[in-house]
C-alpha cells in the first residue's frame, strides 16, 4: 500500500469474471479439444496431459504470446521456483527479461486489450508505467500464470476423485 492497488488494477480489468466470460468459448473449445485429443487413450496423467497444457495455452492467450514458447518458459519458471546454483538468479531473471522486452516494447503506445499491452501502457499515479514496473509485473504474471492454475485443477481432481458424490453432483 498505497501504490499496489493500482499496480493490481492494471491486471484486474483483464483477469475480472467479466472479462474471463468473454472468453468462455475459447477455453470450451480448447478444453474440448484436448479431451478428445486424449480419449482415444482410454487414459491420461492427468497434471501432465491436461491440467498444466490447458491453463498455459490459455494464459498464452491472455497475454498473446506464442504458445510455441511454454516449454522456454516453462523451464525458466521451474528454475525461478526451484533455484539451482548452476543458474542464479540473476541470470534467469535476466533471461526472462530478454524474452518479454521485445513484446513489450512491440506494445508500448499500442491499444491491444492483451495482459502485457495493458501493462506496458497501464497509468500509476497519473504516469505512464516505467520499463523497470512492467518488466516486473509482466514476469510475475508469466511465472503465476504458468504455474498455479495447474496445481489448483489437480487439487480439484483430486477432490472429485475423493468424493464420488460431488462428482455426480457436477
Amino acid at each position: 500500500p498505497p501504490l499496489h492497488r493500482q499496480y493490481r488494477g492494471l491486471i484486474n480489468a483483464s483477469l475480472s469474471p467479466k472479462a474471463v466470460s468473454k472468453l468462455e468459448s475459447a477455453i470450451r473449445e480448447i478444453a474440448v479439444s484436448l479431451i478428445e485429443g486424449l480419449r482415444g487413450q482410454g487414459r491420461c496423467n492427468f497434471k501432465i496431459d491436461y491440467a498444466e497444457v490447458l491453463p498455459r495455452m490459455l494464459f498464452m492467450r491472455l497475454v498473446n504470446l506464442p504458445f510455441e514458447d511454454v516449454p522456454k518458459l516453462k523451464v525458466l519458471a521451474e528454475a525461478l521456483h526451484r533455484p539451482n546454483p548452476d543458474l542464479p538468479m540473476d541470470e534467469l531473471i535476466a533471461r526472462l527479461h530478454a524474452y518479454l522486452e521485445p513484446y513489450l516494447d512491440a506494445r508500448k503506445g499500442g491499444d491491444a486489450e492483451d495482459l502485457l499491452s495493458m501493462v506496458v501502457n497501464g497509468q500509476i499515479e497519473g504516469r505512464g508505467v516505467t520499463r523497470a514496473e512492467a518488466l516486473s509485473m509482466t514476469s510475475q504474471l508469466l511465472l503465476g500464470g504458468l504455474e498455479t492454475v495447474a496445481s489448483t485443477l489437480g487439487f480439484f481432481m483430486l477432490f472429485l476423485a475423493q468424493h464420488p458424490g460431488e462428482r455426480r453432483q457436477l
